[in-house]
């Protein structure tokens, strides 16, 4: 990793450390001595980005957390079989029961603890890990399984105009590929990048 995309990373990990929704929900299980759960996907990518998460995704966490949310006024709202979901004030926050293996693209596994240590400043709290050659190149690199089951190869083309929408591309080699996933009844002149 180049020097300057270190320095840029910790800037980044920093907005994560100072995020009042993180800093409140960490300190409620905190309190509740309850292991910090791992933020991922798309609101660790909106925070560093400075934008507003639409939601707040967990992954590492255990009954307990959502007990722990219920107990401090959120509202269980959902519980399917991909997530317990819950609302406060407007934020919403999904403890995910599905697997990061099965996520669509490298991006999405963008993931923080505060309670981990930072391989970017060893000394300091707080872990970001990135694919750093996605994020900073904004090319989507689908995830291993996407190219092995149909589900994940139509959930992963699914997900393009998302992070087109955040300024991604996906190689036509690559979008390509995972059509062929799908089988020849797909139309494989839709239009990517």
């Amino acid at each position: 990793m180049k020097e300057n995309q270190k320095l840029d990373l910790m800037i980044k990990e920093g907005r994560l450390r100072v995020n009042a929704v993180l800093s409140d929900l960490y300190k409620l299980w905190d309190e509740a001595n309850c292991s910090a759960p791992t933020l991922i996907g798309g609101a660790v990518l909106d925070i560093i980005e400075c934008r507003k998460p639409k939601d707040y995704d967990f992954i590492n966490h255990s009954s307990s957390h959502g007990m722990v949310l219920q107990d401090n006024g959120w509202e269980l709202t959902g519980n399917t079989t991909t997530a317990m979901t819950y609302i406060k004030d407007g934020i919403i926050v999904q403890l995910l029961k599905t697997h990061p293996i099965d996520f669509d693209f490298t991006i999405s596994l963008a993931s923080y603890n505060p309670y981990k240590n930072s391989s970017l400043a060893p000394k300091s709290k707080g872990s970001l890990i990135i694919d750093h050659h996605s994020y900073y190149s904004k090319v989507l690199i689908p995830c291993e399984l996407a190219f092995k089951k149909r589900k994940n190869a139509w959930s992963t083309l699914y997900r393009i105009p998302h992070y087109q929408a955040k300024g991604y591309t996906i190689p036509t080699l690559t979008y390509h590929s995972l059509l062929s996933v799908l089988g020849k009844d797909i139309d494989r002149k839709a239009t990517c990048s």
